[in-house]
């Protein structure tokens, strides 16, 4: 039993590249291959979030109504509550940053 079980693993991986990953899985890797690191900034909605400090289970992050000035609350949630949170966020990219500090 022991000696079929490579093959069988085998077979479950075959098929599991045979389904879809989900509905928008024709969308591009980019969005798979996401990794969180600290100083990015997302925005949501009106508002900018700042990874300050990971850890393996924990995101520490800075809530901004304004990138220029800096104010804003600290917060810490698990990354997983910080995924659902941006999940309809967009990642500045650092020019993208520099523009709205300079607002």
């Amino acid at each position: 039993m022991l000696e079929n079980q490579p093959a069988l693993l085998q077979a479950r991986l075959r098929a599991r590249e045979k389904i879809p990953f989900a509905a928008g899985a024709d969308r591009t890797d980019k969005l798979l291959d996401m990794k969180l690191r600290q100083n990015q900034v997302w925005h949501l909605g009106g508002e900018f979030l700042r990874i300050v400090a990971l850890d393996r289970l924990e995101v520490q992050y800075k809530t901004m109504k304004n990138l220029a000035t800096g104010e804003g609350k600290h917060v810490t949630a698990t990354k997983k509550e910080f995924c659902r949170l941006i999940k309809g966020a967009k990642l500045l990219a650092p020019e993208e940053e520099a523009g709205f500090r300079a607002l």
